[in-house]
């Protein structure tokens, strides 16, 4: 039986991680919900997801304790999980909900400008292609005179 301070360490490690992971769960609620995929895609998505948390909580099981997978190492991982969702988990789901929205309007703005440059430099060539034309057609109106004479 291990010693008691090294069964607090790993209570606290295992608590830390489901405080961790509570945040990481929050940030990909918000990233699908701007994404907006559905069906099979998200599917593949969640399941992808799960399993690198999975693989991320076993690994901290690994340098935390050696690996030995306990029924209080699963407890304090979903009590971790619970206190951060009842402390900071509003607070980040909505700090993370503003930095995506401000993100996504920045892309918004961004290409509603590449597109109206775009636009505006095709109008211009247009123009451009349509006054040398004309100034073409009279060089030559005054080319065809001259040799006429």
């Amino acid at each position: 039986m291990p010693v008691l301070s090294v069964q607090l360490k790993l209570l606290f490690i295992t608590l830390g991680t489901g405080f961790i992971l509570g945040i990481v769960f929050d940030f990909y609620r918000v990233f699908t919900g701007f994404i907006k995929i559905k069906g099979i895609l998200l599917s593949l998505g969640d399941l992808l997801f799960w399993l690198f948390l999975s693989g991320f909580f076993f690994a901290v099981l690994l340098w935390a304790n050696e690996g030995e997978m306990r029924f209080h190492s699963l407890l304090a991982l979903f009590l971790g999980y619970v206190l951060y969702r009842r402390s900071l988990g509003p607070f980040i789901y909505s700090f993370f909900d503003s930095i995506l929205g401000f993100f996504s309007s920045c892309a918004v703005k961004i290409k509603n400008a590449l597109i109206k440059s775009i636009n505006c430099g095709t109008n211009m060539c247009m123009k451009i292609k349509s006054s040398t034309a004309s100034s073409f057609k009279t060089v030559m109106d005054f080319i065809m005179k001259i040799r006429k004479r």
